[in-house]
């Protein structure tokens, strides 16, 4: 799903978990929602099967693959980034409960016997249970599966070779002489500059916390 959301992605912010990817479109893009909705899932939807036998090389697709879009306008910034915080929550519980599910199947559980064991229970039960009978601490697993992934343009700055400029003696131009200090070979040194440009960053983090979002002043402002 990251390969899919990294070819389509040339907006502004995308956050994603299982089969569910949120492109977060800049304002200037509201008339061209609806169309936008329809263009991107029927491009996400090729791009999946473009790239499928690069990350399941045994495994040939057994049905056609469909993808659904919708579009949703937030009034604010902090309405938006409620929703976003609420989309990886539901990241969280729904890796938690699928972890802890497929752990009891694979002690032996059938699927209706598992689904029994959780139902009920809350997120420190599941915590509970994947440690004392499965051996799984689920603050270790990965934080792709319990947090999401996150793809966000993010300013780096990288130092560039500046090209010096060519001398140019004309006729009359008498051949540099030495002078045997080390004025020339310093001139001579490349010299580098600073230069910002915009990447794709691949995120796994925490995006409820202050913190991404203190680090990152202005992202949903644009």
């Amino acid at each position: 799903m990251h390969a899919r959301g990294n070819v389509l992605w040339r907006k502004l912010f995308l956050p994603g978990s299982s089969l569910r990817q949120v492109f977060i479109l800049l304002r200037l893009h509201f008339v061209f929602f609806r169309k936008l909705a329809t263009c991107m899932a029927s491009y996400f939807a090729s791009c999946f099967v473009f790239h499928w036998s690069t990350y399941f090389k045994d495994l040939p697709i057994q049905f056609p693959i469909q993808f659904d879009g919708r579009t949703v306008c937030y009034p604010t910034a902090e309405n938006l980034r409620d929703y976003l915080c609420w989309r990886q929550a539901d990241c969280h519980i729904n890796n938690l409960y699928n972890t802890s599910f497929w752990s009891l199947v694979k002690k032996g559980m059938t699927g209706k016997e598992a689904e029994a064991r959780l139902s009920g229970t809350v997120s420190s039960d599941k915590n509970e249970i994947l440690f004392t009978e499965c051996n799984i601490n689920y603050s270790k697993e990965p934080e792709v599966a319990r947090k999401g992934t996150t793809i966000v343009w993010e300013e780096v700055i990288e130092e560039v070779p500046v090209r010096k400029p060519a001398k140019h003696h004309g006729p009359s131009d008498s051949a540099p002489t030495q002078t045997g200090d080390d004025s020339e070979a310093t001139a001579d040194q490349p010299r580098t500059k600073q230069r910002r440009r915009k990447e794709l960053r691949e995120l796994h983090c925490d995006i409820i916390g202050d913190s991404f979002w203190t680090d990152r002043p202005g992202l949903l402002d644009r």
